[in-house]
């Protein structure tokens, strides 16, 4: 009874961390520690050091990725390093307003933000290439989400075949 309980756990903790990953949040990052979790309260039979070790280097990718994402987005539409480095504080402002106020849309408010505020201080200003950097950052962020997504589903699929063995 225990042993389908701790399943339907770490079920329901798995789809949380979809749900997480589609939405940019650190999905793979619940994925994991629900693997170790359950691991650590199984004695480590079905979840292995090796399996574990997999899932760690899937979720260090996949939060690399979706860290760079929207830099290379940005670069690739040839934002200026300013804007490149005000997509990255401004993502990180928008993740600190946005779980302080539970105003979740903050996050790509403050990506944006970032990414005007960056060109406006590398002194292009024409409306045309920051509307382009924009576009950039924001093409790249979405593909960086679709890219963890996939790692974390992939991730949810090691769990379930090392949970019902």
């Amino acid at each position: 009874m225990l042993l389908i309980f701790g399943r339907l756990v770490v079920t329901l903790f798995l789809l949380v961390a979809l749900v997480l990953s589609m939405t940019g949040f650190a999905g793979s990052v619940v994925a994991f520690l629900t693997a170790v979790i359950y691991g650590w309260a199984t004695g480590f039979q079905t979840m292995t050091g090796h399996v574990l070790l997999i899932l760690f280097i899937l979720t260090a990718t996949a939060e690399t990725i979706e860290v760079l994402s929207g830099t290379i987005g940005a670069r690739t539409f040839q934002a200026s390093k300013q804007a490149v480095w005000g997509s990255m504080i401004g993502l990180c402002i928008g993740f600190l307003f946005a779980f302080a106020t539970f105003q979740f849309y903050l996050i790509p408010v403050g990506l944006v933000v970032g990414v005007v505020v960056g060109e406006q201080i590398a002194g292009r200003t024409e409306a045309r290439i920051i509307f382009r950097s924009v576009v950039g950052v924001l093409i790249g962020k979405v593909g960086g989400i679709i890219l963890k997504s996939i790692i974390t589903l992939t991730m949810a699929i090691i769990i379930f075949v090392h949970l019902f063995p």
